[in-house]
């Protein structure tokens, strides 16, 4: 078998911290619930069993509590409305420092009025320290957001992207068809508005009248998230994420490790100095396209989000999108202002990328175009269609730079000759591009294998850029091999010959998906829900997160390969002389 190993970054899992000589109060309903956190101390802990909590009121925490329940559909908060829009309740308030909530199921809540269904103030240093874990957000609104919510305009990293322990963290939830019912007076997400460090967790079926399925304020980070089936937006769009500087700041957004499916008019948009690393952007626009069908096109053409800067305000670097695959979207992906899209791959999509605005200084290297077919919208006066670059018919962009990009039969279409400027070799002496009319030769084109094998044209002839080094390719390959470089969102594989075998190796783009961390009282149980035959789990911990990064740490394996596909189950033993862990799944 060809063993390989996949350090999963998307699968970094939690910190886990146990503290000595904490009370403990159980409870078993709502009232009790109430009672206890009227009655702790700073520092407690409280437990709730498992078992149905009929929400009546809204709490308000003012003490530092850990609050836990039993895990998701096992202990559930219950606002007591079903209909939409009216809201019974909302649930927690949080308005003091180191608040900790896991293990619960929180559904049918929320606060028309204001904010969300757990809401952390600004004040009263209440962001310092927060974290939701392993909660479920289940048909939850409110005017801010759905499920989660921080004050609007809190300054948390906004000169950068602080360390993850200075952010309100969310981490392992799951938030589905949760809404904001704001209006465009409030900048609201569907399921997530404020400032946050968001990591391992799903988002399905959220939007209504919100700006973005998750809108971030100040500097945030969006790790190892899937985002799916957003095309339900009634005000103005249906963006996956969008960050915005507040009080004037300069915000830094990180996206690694994402995956975009079904969103209606583009992953991202936003005022901040934007980085999106090892990303899955596909069947994406179909909300941009429905307006384009009927007839709306300049409505389609607004609808076109990639990873755009807002003109007005100057980030304090280039916005960029690196190593992420771009695959079966409906409509092109908007390329404006100063955006860089560097070692991405676009497959299968209609149009590829659309330049928009004249002149701008966006850029495209190392980028590959394949199986792109071509999009017209007369009704905006784009005329010109190449399938892979798409532009207005008043020519193309000035300032546009495109380096180092392959184009599927570049010298044999007018348009596509028109940008890239290829001679008859299919060859750009001024913008270094190429074309490949033998075929691309992708590792397995027809079943999704869009990694290059090994006598591609990609590989090797890469421009080597400094970021390069010590990052990961989309299926988390070194992304220098002997300081080459592949063009495209993957490395090739040496060791890959023809189509990928479901058993050996890993298939592209794996990562592992944690539905379940309980801390049990004989360990940390991890539960894997995409467990592949064959392969060997195991994990690397660390007291701290920048420790992770150790190639010299060692790995503790399960003793057996997976022997059957589906959930997996494993415990790590607690070391009560390490208060705080941070683990990392690791698959060969």
């Amino acid at each position: 078998m060809n063993t390989k190993t996949l350090i999963a970054t998307a699968a970094l899992v939690a910190s886990i911290s146990f503290t000595a000589g904490a009370a403990q109060t159980t409870v078993s309903d709502f009232a009790g619930l109430s009672n206890a956190i009227s009655t702790a101390s700073s520092g407690d802990e409280i437990i709730l069993n498992a078992g149905l909590y009929d929400v009546t009121s809204k709490i308000t925490i003012t003490k530092s509590l850990t609050i836990i329940g039993a895990g998701k559909g096992q202990t559930i908060l219950d606002g007591g409305s079903t209909a939409e829009p009216a809201r019974a309740n909302a649930v927690f308030y949080v308005h003091a420092p180191n608040v900790k909530i896991s293990g619960l199921t929180i559904q049918n809540a929320s606060d028309l009025n204001d904010n969300a269904t757990v809401y952390v103030s600004s004040g009263d240093n209440a962001m310092s320290g927060f974290e939701i874990r392993d909660c479920e957000f289940v048909n939850c609104h409110g005017k801010r957001a759905g499920g989660m919510a921080t004050s609007d305009g809190a300054d948390v990293g906004s000169s950068g992207i602080e360390a993850r322990a200075n952010y309100p963290v969310i981490t392992g939830c799951d938030f589905k068809a949760c809404g904001s019912h704001g209006d465009n007076s409030v900048s609201q997400g569907g399921a997530v508005c404020g400032s946050f460090w968001v990591e391992n967790s799903t988002f399905d079926a959220c939007t209504r009248q919100a700006w973005s399925v998750v809108m971030l304020h100040s500097s945030s980070v969006v790790s190892n998230c899937v985002f799916s089936n957003m095309g339900v937006a009634v005000l103005p769009t249906s963006t996956g994420i969008i960050c915005m500087s507040q009080s004037g700041g300069r915000a830094h957004l990180l996206v690694e490790d994402c995956v975009f499916a079904g969103i209606g008019e583009g992953p991202l948009v936003g005022e901040a100095y934007s980085v999106i690393d090892r990303c899955i952007v596909s069947n994406c626009y179909a909300t941009a396209k429905a307006k384009y069908d009927t007839g709306a096109a300049s409505d389609a053409i607004s609808a076109l989000n990639g990873i755009l800067t807002r003109p007005w305000v100057n980030p304090l670097s280039v916005p960029e999108c690196r190593n992420t695959l771009f695959v079966d979207n409906k409509l092109p992906v908007q390329l404006f202002g100063s955006d860089a899209y560097v070692n991405c791959t676009f497959v299968n999509n209609v149009g590829g990328v659309f330049c928009k605005g004249d002149p701008m200084t966006a850029s495209l290297e190392n980028c590959v175009f394949w199986g792109n077919s071509e999009w017209k919208c007369e009704g905006a006066h784009i005329e010109k269609g190449g399938y892979g670059i798409t532009y207005h018919a008043s020519g193309f962009p000035a300032g546009v730079k495109i380096a180092n990009c392959v184009f599927e039969g570049a010298s044999e279409n007018p348009d596509l000759m028109t940008v890239v400027n290829v001679d008859t070799t299919g060859v750009s002496s001024n913008l270094s591009c190429r074309a490949d009319n033998e075929g691309i030769k992708f590792n397995d084109y027809d079943n999704g294998d869009f990694r290059p094998a090994t006598n591609s044209v990609l590989v090797t002839n890469g421009v080597v850029i400094a970021w390069m080094g010590g990052a990961a390719d989309l299926a988390g390959r070194p992304r220098l091999s002997q300081n080459l470089v592949d063009i495209g969102c993957y490395q090739s594989d040496p060791d890959a010959e023809g189509p990928v075998d479901p058993t050996d190796p890993l298939p592209p783009g794996y990562k592992p998906s944690i539905s379940g961390f309980d801390n049990g009282s004989d360990g940390i149980k991890i539960t894997i829900d995409n467990a592949i035959v064959g392969h060997t789990y195991g994990y690397k911990k660390s007291t701290t997160l920048e420790g992770l990064k150790n190639p010299d740490l060692p790995i503790q394996y399960m003793e057996n390969p997976v022997a059957t596909a589906g959930e997996l189950l494993f415990t790590i033993a607690r070391d009560p002389n390490e208060p705080t862990c941070f683990y990392q799944i690791v698959v060969e």
